[in-house]
């Protein structure tokens, strides 16, 4: 700016692309400097009062006081030289030095301020204007910091009144949430928990009911002071729920250096070590309905402001590796990879726009929710929740974007061991109105026929070459090692057979060994399930595979087998040996795939 073209509307556009453009760090100073340089060039007294009250606000936030004082003496000096004493202007000039000087930490000015500014705001500032409603809470700021508490409530309470009778949506406005927060924390040092608890919960919920407001450093604030007020009322695992997510938005504004950032951290950390490992009392939720629970919760804070177009399209809920995503967890899951976590499925295109800023309000979510933490991640448990591409969480697990086609592929089906296919289709979906991620593991999870039926015919002679004849060749030749392995093989075939009959499509697949028999059990104690009967069977194999009785219990799981394939019209013949049921099978194979039928060996 040069001598004769200071503008103040220039000056006010020029600071506010500043902040638009989250520059203030390092060009806020410079620009302020220039600008007071040049009003003062101008000798225009007006234009010279007007930068030093914005500087004042910059002064106050970075801690300048010293300089902040000059400036206050002077504002003070304009004021009088363009006779703004007892008008709007001069009112507004007296609160913001005042403030000034409260930061400083000379009280005794600062006060005298206020209270002249009090009684000019009487004639000068209507009740419907905001900054004499800023006066009652600046006043009740120095008025807790020398100590006088029930002063400063009733200045607080003055200013509460004034902001609720001059907005015009008192419901969602995010200068009644801050002061609402602020007479919260007022009231806790007061020892009044019940008031402190019920006025910093309405200011949280003005942001919660009006998720357009998050996107404001002031949120933190509201977060930051329900926290404080659920832990003194002896609510710390909740409490650290609200913490948490405070923290990492202090982090995105402020940034980890900020004074702001070290004394939440210290209150998270604190909180933290007051939680129980394991509260007692906390509500037993499986990871699924935690989960759920958990989107439920938050679904507004993620897609709120610019993102909310988004939740038209994303899909979201808990799938892939991890006991939970079976619905097989319990407490000794939860020492590692468990606890309140998402998975968030995108359109290639839609994660490469709106990924990174997803991500970071995920990762901003609290990671305690419901008395539950979320536990170390183990090595294997990288990458299993989050945002990310359906693309990537299918290649992730089977190496596959796509699930195979139905007809000309079936190398590639045969490529996917039934444990991968449980894995990229187990869990539960919460939300897909686009529908996208749905149909893709809906791909996985319809097997084509012809390769059902021939998966089919290789269990049915893994079942006899295992069970029933080479178990009792083992124990004949004294072997009982091999014969121990041959009663593992033969469990692992027909558990998996037990699903195959089923089909894939209803019954889902075989998970990997540490959770086949919960599969078989839940799988068996559902109406309707083929071959449910067999699994108490398998179960005294797997733990008695030498008992007097076990070539009977293969002999009885086999006849079953035999009986159900007669009845699913898979065969005719009554042959007890399942080796010789399997050219039967495979009779109702279309394809001419020799991938799909197996090598007929000679007698």
């Amino acid at each position: 700016m040069t001598r004769h073209d200071f503008s103040a509307e220039d000056f006010y556009r020029g600071l506010d692309e500043i902040f638009a453009h989250h520059e203030a760090a390092t060009k806020a100073l410079p620009y302020l400097q220039s600008a007071l340089a040049s009003a003062r060039a101008t000798q225009d007294l007006t234009a010279e009062l007007t930068v030093i009250s914005e500087f004042l606000g910059f002064d106050r936030s970075h801690g300048r006081h010293e300089h902040s004082r000059e400036l206050s003496e002077r504002a003070l000096d304009l004021r009088t030289q363009l006779h703004l004493e007892n008008t709007p202007e001069g009112t507004i000039i007296l609160i913001n030095v005042a403030t000034a000087l409260r930061q400083a930490q000379d009280y005794t000015r600062a006060r005298t301020l206020y209270e002249r500014a009090v009684t000019e705001a009487h004639h000068t500032l209507p009740d419907t204007d905001r900054q004499k409603a800023a006066l009652y809470n600046n006043f009740s700021m120095l008025l807790s910091d020398t100590g006088d508490l029930p002063g400063s409530r009733e200045q607080l309470l003055h200013a509460l009144t004034l902001m609720r009778a001059s907005s015009p949506a008192p419901e969602q406005d995010p200068d009644i949430a801050t002061t609402l927060t602020n007479l919260g924390l007022l009231e806790l040092q007061l020892e009044d928990t019940s008031s402190a608890l019920e006025h910093t919960h309405a200011a949280l919920s003005i942001y919660e009911e009006h998720p357009e407001l998050q996107e404001s450093a002031h949120y933190t604030s509201a977060l930051a002071g329900y926290a404080q007020a659920l832990f003194v009322s002896g609510e710390p695992a909740h409490a650290l729920e609200y913490y948490e997510k405070a923290l990492a938005l202090i982090e995105k504004y402020y940034g980890k250096s900020s004074d702001y950032y070290a004394t939440t951290l210290e209150n998270v950390q604190l909180v933290r070590a007051a939680v129980p490992s394991t509260p007692a009392d906390r509500e037993h939720l499986s990871g699924l309905q935690l989960s759920r629970a958990y989107w439920e919760e938050y679904a507004d804070t993620l897609f709120a402001g610019d993102l909310r177009e988004l939740r038209d399209r994303a899909a979201v809920g808990l799938s892939g590796h991890g006991s939970e995503c079976y619905g097989f967890d319990d407490e000794l899951s939860r020492d590692h990879d468990f606890g309140p976590r998402l998975c968030i499925w995108l359109t290639n295109e839609d994660f490469a726009q709106y990924g990174p800023a997803l991500s970071a309000r995920y990762d901003a979510l609290p990671s305690t929710f419901r008395g539950y933490m979320r536990s170390a991640t183990s090595p294997r448990g990288q990458g299993r929740s989050g945002v990310m591409s359906i693309d990537s969480f299918f290649e992730s697990i089977t190496g596959m974007s796509h699930a195979p086609a139905q007809t000309g592929e079936e190398h590639l089906w045969l490529s996917l061991d039934e444990a991968t296919l449980a894995a990229a289709t187990n869990g539960e979906v919460f939300a897909d109105p686009l529908g996208a991620f749905s149909a893709r593991r809906r791909g996985f999870r319809l097997m084509p026929e012809d390769v059902r039926l021939y998966l089919i015919s290789q269990r049915l002679g893994m079942a006899a070459q295992t069970g029933q004849y080479n178990y009792a060749r083992m124990l004949s030749r004294s072997d009982r090692a091999a014969a121990v392995l041959c009663v593992s093989e033969f469990v692992q075939t027909v558990c998996s057979l037990v699903f195959l009959v089923n089909s894939p499509a209803s019954a889902g697949y075989l998970p990997y060994y540490k959770w086949q028999f919960a599969a078989l059990r839940r799988l068996s104690s559902r109406m309707g399930t083929r071959l449910a009967d067999v699994g108490d069977t398998l179960e005294k194999l797997a733990t008695c595979p030498l008992d007097a009785h076990a070539q009977e219990w293969i002999d009885e799981v086999c006849g079953k087998i035999g009986r159900q394939l007669r009845a699913d019209g898979l065969t005719t013949s009554t042959d007890s040996f399942l080796e010789w049921q399997r050219p039967y099978v495979e009779a109702h194979i279309a394809s001419s795939s020799p991938l799909v039928h197996s090598i007929q060996e000679e007698a």
